[in-house]
């Protein structure tokens, strides 16, 4: 498969290392020029023993970075690992996530790539993609597949934890469009 992930932080970083393990294509794409010039030089923003051999392993190979979607090509799926931040209420901050899949969304449209599912990986409240997600595609011409996948990664131990790990959750909901 081809597979694009969405913020290359921790979670987005070893997923997108983790799936080119298992033998996907991966296309990385980050925001942050720092973030994506250490990746692409095959180097971690982060201290993750065994993931930066993987990385090695895989950079340039099935493994590429981007800062942006116009380098991808068609993709099965796109993950999102955007950060999404809690104010001082608790209150989880969905303004990058939202941002993110609005720009996926209209490059999938323009791409004719409109049968990839979209997996949210970005820690949200249970019902976000019912709620505050779904609403989003009201006025769009498709309603993609998407799923929530959360990650359960603990720091030190993040790549053995993709690689072997204790639980998977993945929670989809099938949205159909309907033309009244």
């Amino acid at each position: 498969m081809n597979i694009a992930i969405i913020g290359l932080g921790f979670v987005g970083a070893t997923t997108a290392v983790g799936l080119a393990e298992v033998g996907h294509k991966v296309y990385g794409v980050e925001k942050s020029r720092e973030r994506l010039e250490k990746l692409s030089r095959g180097e971690l923003p982060f201290l993750e023993p065994g993931l930066d051999v993987a990385l090695h392993k895989h950079i340039g190979k099935n493994i590429f970075f981007s800062s942006t979607l116009k380098d991808i090509p068609k993709v099965d799926a796109v993950f999102f690992a955007v950060g999404t931040p809690s104010d001082s209420s608790g209150k989880v901050d969905l303004t990058h996530l939202e941002s993110a899949l609005s720009e996926v969304i209209d490059w999938l449209e323009v791409e004719n790539n409109t049968k990839a599912i979209l997996i949210i990986k970005s820690t949200v409240p249970p019902g976000t993609l019912r709620d505050d997600i779904k609403p989003m595609f009201v006025s769009r011409k498709t309603v993609p597949e998407m799923a929530s996948n959360p990650e359960f990664l603990r720091e030190g131990f993040a790549w053995n934890d993709f690689m072997f790990p204790d639980r998977i959750i993945i929670g989809v909901e099938h949205y159909a469009k309907h033309n009244d």
